[in-house]
């Protein structure tokens, strides 16, 4: 993010037509997982950094997406009743 702010563009993790944020949490809650129950040593890290950098190469690659929410809700409901 901070590579995109002195570049003066808009930071890649607000783009909502691409998986930039989605392979880190997943890496932090794994990690977050493996040091709870007592496994979290260099390998665990190593294995995890690859495993989220070959999410991340993947969605980049396959062109992959986070689905967007619906916008459902009162509002809604307001305008059809």
């Amino acid at each position: 993010m901070l590579r995109d702010v002195v570049a003066n563009r808009d930071p890649q993790l607000f783009n909502p037509n691409d998986i930039y944020a989605v392979p880190a949490m997943l890496g932090a809650a794994l990690l977050t997982v493996l040091w709870s129950i007592g496994f979290y040593n260099a390998l665990a890290q190593l294995l995890v950094a690859v495993l989220v950098f070959g999410l991340r190469m993947l969605s980049l690659h396959y062109n992959w997406h986070v689905p967007h929410a619906a916008a459902t809700g009162s509002g809604d409901a307001q305008k059809n009743g």
